[in-house]
């Protein structure tokens, strides 16, 4: 095996072009607080398009069909021509190979090809469609939807698809452990707290 020397896991530093007095610094900070100042809602909050793979929408329509609202009006009063956009806007996000990926130009990933095929089923798109087809044969290709991740299988089993038995239990009392646990919900991700209360239910 060959030793990898000091200085070719050292980056190469760069000569900064142009040095920032203070002044400068306290300019531009002000002007950032400023635009974002400018963004904020009358009732505090921020207003803006959060950017991800495809299981964003998935997952927003699905759970608009397990509350039964797949018709329903938005909460901003927008109708269900806004699902509509979000089921062209999926569609469009299918890869060549029929599936759909975890972000762009990523392989195909089998539990976000499961959720978008399951969403575009449920809103109405023929399973003989060939794009449905397409991403069929690739769920079959990946594995099969029984390899899912959890929370994929959580939505299925949510929607009558497969058993529940299929999601992992975790038990609730997760919740009420001590911050000093080696394991508190404080201690995970965003993403991962969103994820983790809902299978302890």
């Amino acid at each position: 095996m060959r030793e990898a020397t000091h200085e070719s896991h050292q980056p190469r530093p760069r000569a900064a072009a142009h040095t920032l007095t203070t002044p400068e610094i306290e300019r531009r900070l002000e002007r950032a607080v400023a635009a974002l100042l400018s963004q904020q809602k009358r009732d505090g909050h921020w207003c803006g398009e959060l950017e991800g793979d495809s299981i964003l929408q998935s997952e927003y329509l699905l759970m608009k069909w397990i509350l039964g609202q797949e018709s329903a009006p938005l909460v901003d009063g927008r109708g269900p021509e806004t699902l509509l956009r979000i089921l062209q806007y999926l569609k469009r996000q299918q890869r060549e190979d029929g599936g759909w990926g975890q972000y762009p130009d990523s392989p195909a990933d089998l539990s976000a090809t499961v959720k978008a095929y399951f969403c575009l089923k449920l809103f109405g798109d023929s399973p003989d469609a060939q794009h449905m087809k397409k991403a069929r044969a690739l769920v079959r290709h990946l594995g099969g939807a029984e390899h899912c991740n959890s929370f994929t299988n959580f939505y299925l089993a949510a929607l009558g698809q497969i058993s529940w038995n299929a999601v992992p239990a975790i038990p609730p009392e997760i919740m009420f452990l001590p911050k000093w646990f080696p394991f508190h919900l404080d201690k995970v991700s965003a993403w991962t707290r969103a994820m983790i209360v809902p299978l302890t239910i």
